[in-house]
């Protein structure tokens, strides 16, 4: 026969005390306990446990202690406020108690994403990335309040008119320090001066064709000795460019170090300046060769205005280095487009267009009576005597007439010489002869012919 036994009956085993031989007696709770027999069989079973007989008869939810196979409600202690933000919306009212399942819904922005030209977006999870494209186009007013640094080859500006605040226009403002950390000196050419190039540097940004460079020597130096000047002479890449050494000794060929510009240079500025275009280009260029600005075109000032030189004016529309245009002053200059009366005008020394009487004396040069005035009658009375002309200047003409009764002899002034007459030597002029000496250096008179009469 077999007995199977459920977990709560607590003791099982004969009853001895009863004396009832044979006989199983189930101790302990049996409430609930149903026992059955088949055949040899007897099957004792649990239908029910009671609380009082459970090491925990109860549990707690939210303050509430309930019984095992009893029942509560919970409910919330409060309903609470539930506010949404901007763009989220909800499908119940402004409370929130737990009663109802809610559903959040983004009302507002749905997603997120770029302006061509403008924003780029990109996104991961949990993540979006707002960035700036390379090119960006604003389509309203656009306002800076830093400084505004633009790192470029060409800045082109599309408006009608710029108005800056600043009173001061720098142009040709090249950068100066370190422009590379590393470089390779090679492929040099020349006897001096030299061109050769630099590799594998590590930026070739602000510099200029006409820059001064300079670098750390290593296995390499950019020159050798005292040049007068170590020039850029072309930008060939991002990594690379050739230069020129002008006196000193010829460049090493290898590596060098911190390569350093000293900034602008005459020969950067050289071609620098405005043009304003047209149907030709109106330009105002710097040329360094002849260190003057250059226009293309005419320069006009209105009235009142004048060029100086130093604070001095040289030309207005009335004086030329400040002598007056048809004056009548001394040194004022005369125009053609008036008549006007010269008084006391000199050319050579003596006064021009003036006339003269003058005596003849003397025996020699030395005792000679001087020609003070462009035409002059002179009057022989002695036999021998004779006038000596002015110092000679290429362009002074002199108009003399023998007046007298005897020969004139006519003097060149100090070691001046009368056609191919010896210095100092005088030219015979006849009685009642008149020629005109004209001066073609400072040195040098010739006679026109004689005419008598």
């Amino acid at each position: 026969m077999a007995l199977i036994i459920s977990p709560e009956v607590t003791t099982i085993g004969t009853d001895a005390t009863n004396g009832t031989s044979g006989a199983f007696i189930i101790q302990g709770n049996t409430s609930g306990v149903g026992v059955t027999k088949s055949g040899n069989t007897l099957t004792v079973g649990l239908s029910a446990v009671p609380n009082a007989s459970l090491a925990n008869s109860s549990i707690t939810i939210n303050g509430q202690s309930v019984s095992l196979g009893g029942s509560t409600t919970i409910s919330a202690a409060a309903a609470n406020a539930l506010t949404a933000g901007t763009g989220i919306s909800y499908n119940t009212g402004t409370t929130y108690n737990g009663s109802a399942a809610i559903t959040i819904s983004n009302s507002g922005i749905l997603t997120v994403s770029g302006t061509t030209n403008q924003i780029s977006a990109s996104t991961t999870t949990g993540a979006t990335t707002l960035s700036l494209p390379n090119s960006i186009i604003t389509p309203g007013d656009l306002t800076v309040s830093g400084n505004l640094v633009v790192n470029g080859t060409t800045t082109t500006v599309n408006s009608s008119t710029i108005t800056v605040d600043d009173k001061n226009i720098e142009l040709g403002s090249v950068v100066s320090g370190v422009v590379s950390t590393t470089g390779t000196v090679g492929s040099i050419t020349g006897t001096g001066p030299w061109t050769a190039t630099i590799t594998g540097m590590t930026s070739t940004s602000g510099l200029v064709v006409g820059s001064a460079i300079s670098a750390t020597n290593g296995t390499g130096q950019l020159f050798g000795g005292t040049p007068t000047s170590v020039l850029v002479a072309s930008i060939v890449s991002a990594t690379s460019i050739t230069y020129t050494v002008t006196g000193g000794l010829t460049p090493v060929a290898g590596a060098v170090s911190n390569i350093i510009t000293t900034g602008p240079t005459d020969v950067t500025a050289n071609g620098g300046g405005l043009t304003l275009k047209g149907a030709t280009d109106k330009t105002i260029i710097w040329d360094s060769a002849n260190t003057n600005w250059t226009s293309s075109e005419h320069w006009n000032l209105p009235t009142g205005k004048t060029y100086k030189i130093n604070n001095v004016t040289v030309l207005s529309a009335t004086q030329v280095l400040g002598k007056n245009i048809g004056g009548t002053t001394a040194g004022d200059i005369v125009s053609i487009d008036a008549t006007q009366t010269l008084t006391n005008k000199t050319l050579g020394g003596f006064p021009l267009f003036s006339f003269a009487n003058l005596n003849a004396t003397g025996t020699n040069q030395a005792g000679a009576a001087a020609i003070t005035t462009s035409i002059v009658n002179v009057t022989t009375s002695v036999n021998n005597t004779g006038v000596v002309l002015p110092v000679a200047a290429a362009g002074v003409r002199v108009v003399v007439r023998n007046t007298g009764t005897l020969a004139l002899n006519l003097y060149p002034n100090g070691t001046n010489q009368i056609n191919a007459l010896a210095a100092s030597t005088a030219f015979v002029l006849a009685v009642g002869a008149m020629t005109e000496l004209v001066a073609t250096s400072t040195t040098q008179w010739y006679t026109m012919t004689a005419i008598y009469g």
